[in-house]
């Protein structure tokens, strides 16, 4: 095999340019407009991640303070309970008669079941309480997105 030798024309100073040396140069402006572009859709994403990020911090911000609450709640209803078992324990050994014990124990079922129905009602008072705060930066977030939208 022999090699082939292609001599290129050199353009020269002093002539104009020819339509392929411009040609060659339009792409750049282009290319640049395209580097700035992706640039502002980066910096675009990156405010929307951030603005999620915030978003997110304070929705399990609040639901750890809306938690913590309602788990402080339920130790305290524990320790009543416990409390109530106990005062109910000591009435029972204080009953001089199986009548007076079969009442006493029938008015401590009852007052404990009173007591647990409240208890279940500010429980699940305090789990709405929960998904509300939870869900509030969620909603506000979503509605300042869809503002922007419009």
């Amino acid at each position: 095999m022999t090699a082939t030798v292609t001599h290129l024309p050199i353009p020269e100073a002093n002539t104009a340019p020819s339509a392929t040396a411009a040609t060659m140069v339009e792409p750049v402006p282009l290319v640049t407009e395209w580097v700035e572009h992706g640039f502002v859709q980066m910096k675009e994403a990156q405010e929307d991640a951030l603005g999620a990020l915030d978003t997110v911090t304070q929705m399990c911000s609040k639901a750890a303070r809306a938690s913590t609450a309602c788990h402080l709640r339920m130790v305290e209803m524990a320790y009543a309970n416990a409390d109530a078992v106990f005062g109910l324990w000591r009435e029972l050994m204080t009953a001089q008669t199986v009548a007076q014990f079969v009442a006493t124990s029938t008015d401590g079922a009852r007052r404990q079941a009173d007591a647990a129905a409240a208890q279940l009602r500010e429980l699940s008072g305090l789990a709405g309480k929960l998904a509300t705060e939870t869900a509030e930066p969620i909603s506000a977030n979503l509605t300042r997105v869809l503002q922007q939208a419009a």
